[in-house]
């Protein structure tokens, strides 16, 4: 008789459990620093190839960003008489200059302290009057949030910015010049010129305006456009004028002094992008 019942369900006597191979001690102090060390193994070996998997969820997730904010532009384009991006007035350089010596106005951080008179004194420009909402009807629509920028919500007073994209001011070319999507710029061809690329996440801008002098180090493109958003071997995001986006590395631009800008040196080439 190899069970004994007292009560309870029958269960295996000890001699035969023995024989059956029941080990009344369980797993040895051995056998549980093997199991553990496979795990550990296992998870070195998971971990980054999961953290790898996110962040291009996260760079695709920003292309797809740029794709929807390029549409938006399209119909905002043919709501606003053909204007690419959203632009304020025209400003005169001064009081005496020449109609068409100035600047378009953007619709950013900053408007002038007085409409009449436009090249003077600027304040902080109202959240509901700048282009995002202008565009998309919100203060901060979520197709402007790269998931990769560490930017995790508006800047501190007065600006209240949150965005990671910074639209191309160098589009705006003249009073009567402005440059329409799917056009030829006259200057690159739609699929080399930027509308809209990544900024860097300290800068509350919303466009890209380069300065006049070029030989300022205080560039713009240098101070406020991120060239690696998704690695140094991936670059950043970019939309383009024929309304593809692509990424391009950091390589891709060097010896071009503000590759935003229409004037500047074009390269022999459209720009290299990464694999």
């Amino acid at each position: 008789m190899h069970t004994v019942t007292i009560g309870k369900a029958a269960r295996p006597s000890a001699s035969l459990r023995r024989r059956l191979g029941f080990i009344a001690g369980g797993f040895t102090l051995v056998e549980l620093l093997v199991v553990v060390g496979i795990m550990a193994i296992l998870i070195s070996i998971l971990l980054p190839m999961l953290s790898q998997a996110q962040r291009i969820s996260r760079r695709i997730k920003c292309a797809s960003n740029l794709h929807a904010v390029g549409i938006s532009l399209t119909m905002y384009e043919t709501e606003y008489s053909d204007w690419s991006i959203p632009v304020g007035d025209w400003i005169p350089n001064g009081p005496s200059a020449p109609p068409d010596q100035g600047h378009w106005d953007t619709l950013g951080t900053e408007m002038p302290a007085d409409p009449t008179q436009p090249w003077g004194a600027r304040i902080v420009r109202p959240l509901e009057l700048r282009w995002p909402h202008v565009v998309f009807g919100t203060n901060y629509p979520e197709v402007l949030h790269c998931p990769e920028d560490p930017q995790g919500g508006p800047l501190p007073a007065p600006y209240y910015s949150w965005h990671s994209y910074l639209l191309n001011k160098h589009l705006a070319v003249s009073n009567n010049y402005l440059v329409k999507f799917n056009q030829p710029s006259k200057l690159r061809s739609p699929g080399e010129t930027i509308v809209m690329g990544e900024k860097i996440a300290s800068s509350h801008d919303y466009y890209m305006e380069g300065t006049i002098d070029k030989t300022k180090p205080n560039n713009e493109y240098q101070t406020t456009v991120e060239l690696a958003r998704h690695g140094p071997t991936f670059g950043s995001n970019y939309l383009f004028l024929d309304k593809h986006v692509d990424h391009l590395l950091p390589s891709a631009v060097q010896g071009i002094e503000d590759p935003w800008d229409l004037f500047a040196t074009n390269p022999t080439t459209a720009p290299t992008t990464g694999p």
